[in-house]
């Protein structure tokens, strides 16, 4: 490779849409046989009291657990049947769930997902095994020194910011919330005009929408509460802390 810098210009096919309840979708078109669908709710970790610090996290487990109409076995049953791969993460200012499978398979995707999104349950007693394996979690990031290192420079640089504290939450936090609490936050903050589906797919624009739109378009639109975030320099410091081991 000579000197000097070269952009890379990647064209890609795009068309945004927007449903009648806010939900905004992106459709990407591309010659390709493996579809990828992806939601993201705009709440994160920076969304959070002092006294929610973890919920957004903990939601997005619970989300996994069951729905209205599939108990937690049916759910994970018919997301391994996709025979691709699905995942999920909690961020400052998201929350993502994304499936990728065969486009034979993307109808089903579609489904599962807005199944998940609009209809999950919360069942109690997954709200109790959850609750361990986060802890668990909690705990096994303290050992990463990787991990550890990075919430520690979040925690040196700054002093009010919700920064300061790690996605995953506080223990104490997470060993008291109930099951009422995880639902209401995930029914006030799970609504279409707070999402963004991105899909890329084969099917045109069109074709692509008009599925989206036949398992998102009952999700019901309700006013979210934009929440104030403090913007906050960081320190400019230099802290030298030890670990054991």
């Amino acid at each position: 490779m000579g000197k000097g810098s070269y952009m890379v210009k990647i064209n890609f096919d795009v068309k945004k849409h927007k449903l009648d309840n806010g939900l905004e979708v992106i459709t990407i078109n591309k010659d390709t046989q493996i579809s990828s669908i992806n939601i993201g709710i705009k709440v994160g970790a920076l969304n959070e009291t002092l006294s929610e610090k973890g919920i957004s996290h903990y939601i997005e487990h619970m989300l996994f657990k069951g729905t209205e109409s599939r108990t937690f076995q049916k759910l994970n049953d018919d997301l391994e049947a996709l025979g691709g791969e699905y995942n999920a993460y909690t961020d400052y200012s998201q929350t993502v769930y994304s499936i990728s499978c065969l486009e034979d398979e993307l109808k089903n995707a579609i489904e599962l997902l807005s199944d998940m999104l609009i209809s999950s349950k919360f069942p109690k007693e997954e709200v109790e095994k959850e609750r361990g394996v986060i802890l668990a979690e909690i705990r096994s990031s303290k050992d990463s020194v990787e991990d550890f290192s990075f919430k520690k420079i979040n925690e040196v640089a700054f002093e009010k910011s919700a920064l300061r504290y790690d996605v995953a939450g506080l223990d104490e936090n997470v060993k008291k919330f109930t099951r009422e609490e995880l639902y209401e936050y995930y029914k006030k903050y799970y609504v279409p005009n707070n999402a963004l589906i991105t899909m890329v797919s084969s099917l045109s624009h069109e074709d692509a929408f008009e599925e989206i739109s036949k398992y998102f378009s009952k999700w019901e639109q309700r006013e979210v509460v934009k929440v104030e975030i403090e913007d906050e320099k960081n320190r400019d410091i230099k802290k030298i802390t030890t670990k054991e081991n």
